[in-house]
């Protein structure tokens, strides 16, 4: 394999096994939010309620008015960076939870750290989790505050830290602030946490006291009843709206409180799972159209490396195909070369195999088959013995041909021949009569004697033939029929040479090539 295809391969492999491992994680978090929403609300499951909002929008001092106590600091200056989960528990404790452990830590040292821990692993963010009396949550209810959406301190972390903790969100909370409500912004997130909640959102907006008028107010109560009213909501409850003020001492939640309450309580419960049931669905749908933007990057680079590789494959084909090709030519001239005289030198008649033939005739049984049983296996032997000359284009062991050409041919029997007397037979016979005729009966009887001798001298010999008429047939019709059956071998030698040229090539891309496919389809279902 060519070095500029071998780096072909091993940067097409790299991408597809990172576009199969994020599809593989993408699938793995669907089927974890599918069966984390399947399960009902419970102790060991409990209904979890989320406050998103900007940073200083009184999400921890709302947390604190509905629990009651001032638990979650207030006073930052920057943006907390951590999440914090608020669960019942007979006596006030804290808990730190980090990517490895659970630590026990005092009240004070989880305050502490809400307002000084800086990220270092968004995915595994730290949290705080207190566990405190509120009788309203108690069972199955946990509080959550996320850290502030827009803060920059530290580059967007915090953002994708408050999304994340959404993920297992049951209902959500948005938080505004009134006085700066509502940004662009805020309406994309808004409008994205809203497809992401399935529509299972209630609004605070918060900070009234920083409103300077009625009128300021009332511009506020039109703005989100215009934008909050605008979107869909299909459980009686979500989507309404509060106007409220959280600040300790100037607390007005605007009935906010006696609905969370009364929402979450235990007679509600099918109420809870309803929404949760919902926001699972949110969730999976939101999820896939966020991975399909991440998808249809994949898609484009796919459709230009199956483009690529596609080329690259042709190419390699190409050049493959071609030195086939002039290979194959070369052999086949090489191999005409060698085969030249090789009919003449395969039909070669020898003085011993002649001696074979008078053999057969001397035994005198079954001559025509032993004759061309000989014949046959003369040829055979003729053709492992000088087949060793061409290399690996016959095999010792391929003589079926030759016994095949015998099959249906038919050798002559014995054979005998009427040989005319010469002139010279004639009249020395005629002489001889003479003789003996004058010898018995003088005068009539030379006569007689050289009539006698010439009837003699003038009748045919009979003579045995059988060798020389079988010789005969093998160089008329074995020889030429020997040469036309190893000049079609050579033919049939030449075409597989020729075939060579025409073999199947591989680029070693195929198997490259065809995954990269499977997986642009594999993307398309994103």
């Amino acid at each position: 394999m060519k070095p500029s295809v071998q780096a072909a391969v091993k940067n097409g492999e790299l991408l597809n096994k990172k576009i199969i491992a994020r599809c593989q994680e993408v699938d793995d978090t669907i089927k974890a939010i599918t069966l984390a929403y399947d399960q009902p609300v419970s102790e060991k499951c409990s209904f979890v309620i989320s406050f998103v909002g900007r940073f200083k929008t009184g999400k921890s001092s709302l947390i604190n008015a509905l629990i009651g106590t001032e638990i979650l600091p207030t006073k930052a200056t920057t943006a907390t960076s951590v999440v914090t989960r608020v669960f019942y528990g007979k006596i006030p404790k804290c808990w730190l939870r980090t990517k490895d452990t659970d630590q026990e830590i005092s009240i004070e040292e989880g305050k502490d750290i809400i307002l000084t821990y800086k990220v270092t692993d968004v995915q595994n963010p730290v949290e705080v989790i207190f566990e405190l009396p509120i009788p309203w949550i108690k069972g199955n209810i946990e509080l959550r505050d996320t850290p502030g959406m827009d803060d920059s301190s530290q580059d967007g972390k915090l953002e994708t830290i408050a999304l994340n903790a959404l993920r297992d969100t049951d209902l959500c909370i948005c938080v505004y602030d009134a006085s700066t409500m509502i940004s662009e912004k805020e309406r994309e997130r808004t409008q994205a946490i809203h497809k992401m909640m399935s529509g299972n959102l209630v609004y605070a907006v918060n900070c009234t006291n920083r409103l300077n008028s009625i009128e300021s107010v009332n511009q506020v109560e039109q703005l989100a009843e215009s934008f909050f009213g605008a979107l869909h909501y299909s459980i009686p409850g979500m989507g309404k709206y509060y106007l409220m003020c959280s600040a300790p001492k100037m607390t007005e939640l605007d009935g906010f409180d006696k609905w969370l309450q009364n929402f979450v309580s235990q007679k509600n419960l099918p109420m809870l799972n309803k929404v949760r049931k919902k926001t699972g669905n949110g969730q999976v749908v939101f999820y896939r159209e966020e991975f399909s933007v991440e998808a249809s990057n994949y898609v484009e680079q796919i459709k230009q490396q199956i483009i690529y590789l596609s080329g690259m494959h042709e190419e390699v084909l190409r050049q493959m195909q071609r030195a086939n090709t002039q290979a194959a030519q070369a052999e086949v001239a090489e191999f005409n070369r060698r085969v030249s005289n090789l009919e003449n030198v395969f039909t070669e008649i020898t003085s011993s195999f002649i001696g074979k033939i008078q053999e057969c005739k001397n035994k005198g049984n079954d001559y025509e088959d032993s004759t061309k049983s000989v014949t046959q296996e003369y040829f055979v032997e003729r053709y492992k013995s000088i087949i060793g000359n061409y290399g690996s284009y016959f095999s010792k062991n391929d003589v079926q041909f030759i016994r095949q050409a015998f099959q249906s041919v038919s050798f002559p029997g014995l054979h005998k021949k009427s040989v005319k007397a010469t002139s010279g037979e004639k009249n020395g016979w005629t002489i001889a009569g003479t003789v003996i005729g004058t010898i018995i009966a003088p005068g009539v009887g030379s006569v007689i004697g050289a009539a006698l001798g010439r009837g003699i001298g003038a009748s045919d010999t009979i003579v045995d033939d059988s060798v020389d008429n079988t010789m005969s047939f093998i160089r008329n019709t074995i020889v030429p029929l020997m040469k036309r059956t190893i000049n079609s071998r050579i033919s049939t030698v030449n075409r597989e040479i020729k075939n060579k040229g025409n073999r199947e090539c591989h680029s070693g891309l195929e198997t490259l090539i065809s995954e990269t496919i499977s997986i642009q389809r594999m993307l398309s279902q994103y």
